[in-house]
């Protein structure tokens, strides 16, 4: 079992096959700082085993889908979807088997009279006797004519019956399901590979929906993605020189494709112009930056020392005063 207090504990027991009363346990605690290695026979202690955990915490990483306040484990995504893809699967599978069964015309006898009947069944019908679950038998007429062939018969009216359409309902049904699917999941129709019409909205429209639905999904892994890769990195610092452990940063792959020459353009031009400052601008541009002061920080410092003569006049004239008075201490110095 595992607990935040206790760690992660495995526990096996083993019992003699001749003599069940002997029974050998043995018992693995992990926890932050220790590994216990503890052996019982018939419940008593016999051996204890201490090891350090360099690593420094529990190597056990927990990953929760759609965790809500107060959950801990989360929920699948289809959880309330499984009644509906359940009939889904069952209409679509009637609609076919239906189709197979009634897809094609029945052929009709009509009888005047009931004699006719009985005569047209003495005539065309075979006994036919099968043995039931229980033992006991039972026979019944079937036809051993050949209905698809030329038959002539008296005192009767042939033709071809079919049955009710039944897809146009079948398909209404699936599109009322398909779409129940799209209001829960909230990902956009043509994710799925539907035609859009030219009276729905555009997939340019629902981009965005589906874009900002991974968005989503990756700030609730990039938790656990950092947690997994400081585990690695606490691993591989006990064996390989040079490893540190350091506070992971994740950068997903841009999840579309726009050009961001126009932003770019229209940031460039507002900061000549004064209009934006080098922290909005920075904020604005179509890169990814984490920390933009460390950023801006280290840009000044790198342009103060390769261009002194580029410094604010604020700056200059501090500078130049300071200058100004070491150049009058060292006069002094010399006059004195």
């Amino acid at each position: 079992d595992y607990s935040q207090q206790l760690g992660w504990r495995i526990t096996q027991t083993y019992i003699h096959p001749d003599y069940t009363n002997q029974k050998m346990t043995i018992i693995d605690e992990y926890t932050d700082f220790q590994r216990v290695r503890i052996v019982e026979f018939n419940g008593r202690e016999t051996e204890r085993q201490e090891y350090p955990n360099l690593l420094g915490r529990v190597p056990v990483i927990h990953l929760g889908n759609n965790v809500e306040s107060g959950e801990t484990f989360g929920r699948p995504e289809a959880e309330a979807l499984i009644n509906v893809l359940q009939r889904y699967g069952l209409i679509l599978e009637a609609a076919v088997e239906g189709n197979e069964l009634q897809g094609r015309p029945t052929p009709v006898l009509n009888f005047e009279t009931k004699d006719d009947l009985d005569t047209f069944w003495d005539l065309y019908g075979e006994n036919e006797t099968q043995t039931l679950p229980d033992g006991t038998t039972e026979t019944s007429k079937t036809l051993s004519v050949d209905l698809q062939r030329l038959l002539t018969v008296s005192g009767a009216n042939f033709s071809y019956e079919s049955p009710g359409a039944f897809v146009g309902e079948a398909v209404h049904l699936l599109e009322i399901m398909f779409y129940l699917i799209l209001e829960h999941t909230e990902l956009p129709e043509f994710v799925f590979g539907n035609a859009i019409s030219s009276s729905k909205a555009s997939a340019e429209s629902q981009m965005p929906v589906f874009v900002r639905f991974i968005e989503m999904k990756q700030g609730e892994a990039a938790g656990w993605i950092k947690e997994l890769v400081e585990v690695v990195l606490g691993l591989m610092s006990l064996t390989m020189p040079g490893v540190t452990v350091d506070m992971p940063s994740i950068q997903w792959e841009p999840l579309t494709t726009d050009d961001g020459n126009l932003t770019l353009e229209t940031i460039k031009w507002a900061f000549t112009e004064g209009l934006l400052d080098e922290r909005t601008a920075l904020q604005l541009a179509p890169i990814d930056i984490e920390d933009i002061d460390g950023v801006l920080q280290k840009a000044q410092e790198e342009r103060a020392e390769r261009y002194p003569e580029q410094l604010a006049p604020q700056e200059t004239a501090v500078a130049n005063n300071l200058q100004d008075e070491i150049n009058q201490l060292e006069l002094d110095n010399v006059n004195g």
